[in-house]
């Protein structure tokens, strides 16, 4: 699972981006992570649902 987080974040966000400066690149990836990757995207694992929804849907 983290093996497939990491080829998405390479893939699907970062792609061939340089960072000026260590907080760009942190910055960026929190964005990912906190807009796109659990918001957003959907996840075989969770019945194709994002995260979010898939664990509020287990409660």
């Amino acid at each position: 699972m983290v093996e497939r987080f990491f080829r998405s974040l390479k893939s699907e966000w970062i792609g061939e981006h340089e960072y000026e400066s260590h907080e760009e690149a942190k910055s960026d990836i929190r964005e990912f992570v906190e807009k796109y990757y659990n918001y957003q995207r959907l996840h075989s694992a969770t019945n194709n649902l994002p995260p979010v929804l898939y664990e509020a849907s287990s409660l």
